[in-house]
């Protein structure tokens, strides 16, 4: 069963009669009868779709005060103005007069500062970001980007290729050579649709192998093929078959493949006759580019890179090691990668999520910035089994970024990005609300003296904003 779009695992999982199946795995090969235990409201991807709806109606700390502040300024400077137009001219203050003081004492205290310099390093920003391969929603989680102290990505399809791939092929007898075994196990496999079957074969092709006549291919469920060659019986599949078939494995073979299984790598065996004549070993590969995307990013200031996969842990340290991430964490079901994201963001502050699958969706909608990889290009994505997919309709994650060339390196320019424009910020802000804080109490002093204020002093301001950039 391919279980990828629920728990993340890259290599298919063995069931026997007995077995859970979750909703939405993959049958592989030969028929399967499953009963049904729970209703559909109960199921893995039902609890997904809950779980991220309820993460969009959240509001971030950020957005919640941003609105308290709203709720009291925007309001307090308009009964202030409104006290402006209608008490002096009961006091025996001109209305004309009065008139003009309340609208200047409008324009005073807007935020021209801030509404100058803000949008314009958000806009130079996301462009620069675009240019690099990262499509950010919006201005908020770019400057989010900037502030990130942790990451998680996920394993597969994120930090690795999402598919099995060759990694040791490795003749154990003097008879044949590691060429010779490859192009046998791929003449077998390649009657197989099995996504290690499809592995064999891609390697075999890839070295140009010449493969051997072999006869009929017996397909024996959950354990592997059994065919014929120049007379002789082959045998390629799992240790249970070996086992089943009487097929010797000898102590340096059998060192061999737990060597092999230590570096999570999963495990092809080919006998010939009842002697055991190689083995082939399977992984999904890590990036080419993961380890220097980590180093570049602790470089920039992101304290914590962590794996969540519903992968096993022995395969997940394995990854994570070659990755050179700084945590990681298996075994973990959508929720389970949810909690840890709350864990994450209760412990550092700000946290991005990388994922491209719906086992991701709850985190990524939780996440401060949840970061898509794939081949889209707009701001709403649907969490498919493999990458997450634009669609209109109720249960999308909103995605804040985008990974638009799948190469995990480009995260690199966008938390870049976002560290730039987060000082610029962080700079243009207090000299904003001083400005108008200036051009207020100079609009008080005016009026208390002549009432003759004008707009015209906040109009230099801007302009003065506007040449120093």
């Amino acid at each position: 069963m391919d279980q990828a779009s629920v728990t993340g695992e890259s290599m298919p999982v063995d069931k026997v009669p007995g077995d859970k199946v979750f909703a939405g795995s993959v049958n592989g090969e030969g028929a399967l009868e499953v009963s049904v235990t729970r209703l559909a409201k109960d199921s893995t991807l039902a609890r997904v779709m809950k779980m991220v709806e309820e993460a969009q109606t959240q509001k971030s700390p950020t957005q919640q005060t941003v609105e308290k502040f709203e709720s009291v300024f925007v309001p307090g400077g308009l009964m202030v103005t409104a006290l402006v137009i209608v008490v002096p001219p009961l006091l025996g203050v001109p209305f004309q007069v009065s008139f003009v003081r309340a609208m200047t004492l409008l324009v005073a205290a807007s935020p021209c500062a801030l509404a100058l310099g803000t949008p314009a390093s958000i806009l130079a920003g996301i462009a620069q970001a675009a240019r690099n391969g990262v499509l950010v929603k919006g201005g908020a989680h770019l400057e989010n980007l900037g502030r990130l102290k942790a990451i998680a990505f996920d394993k597969t399809g994120t930090l690795t290729h999402g598919r099995p791939e060759v990694t040791d092929v490795i003749a154990l007898n003097s008879v044949t050579t590691n060429d010779q075994l490859l192009a046998l196990a791929a003449a077998m496999e390649s009657r197989s649709g099995h996504p290690l079957a499809q592995a064999v074969v891609r390697a075999a092709q890839a070295k140009r192998l010449a493969r051997p006549a072999i006869g009929d291919v017996e397909s024996l469920t959950g354990q592997g093929l059994r065919s014929r060659t120049d007379g002789e019986a082959v045998l390629i599949g799992n240790r249970k078959l070996m086992d089943e078939s009487g097929v010797g494995i000898s102590a340096d073979a059998a060192k061999v493949a737990e060597q092999l299984q230590g570096d999570g790598k999963t495990l092809v065996l080919i006998a010939l006759g009842e002697q055991l004549a190689g083995v082939i070993g399977l992984a999904d590969t890590v990036r080419p580019e993961a380890k220097l995307t980590m180093a570049a990013l602790k470089r920039i200031g992101v304290q914590e890179t962590v794996m969540l996969t519903g992968d096993n842990a022995r395969v997940a340290a394995a990854i994570a090691a070659k990755a050179g991430l700084t945590d990681v964490r298996a075994d973990l079901m959508p929720e389970d990668k949810l909690t840890a994201i709350r864990d994450l963001v209760q412990k550092f502050g700000q946290v991005a999520m990388v994922g491209d699958g719906v086992n991701d969706a709850p985190a990524l909608a939780n996440a401060t910035v949840g970061i898509a990889m794939g081949n889209n290009v707009h701001g709403e994505f649907w969490a498919d089994s493999r990458n997450v997919r634009e669609q209109g309709r109720a249960g999308s994650v909103n995605i804040h970024a985008h990974l638009v060339d799948d190469a995990l390196n480009n995260i690199i320019e966008g938390v870049r990005q976002g560290c730039l424009v987060h000082v610029m910020l962080v700079q243009s802000h207090p000299n904003g609300f001083g400005i108008n804080f200036y051009k207020f109490g100079e609009w008080v002093l005016r009026a208390a003296c002549n009432g003759n204020c004008t707009a015209q002093s906040n109009i230099e301001v801007g302009e003065f904003l506007t040449r120093q950039g």
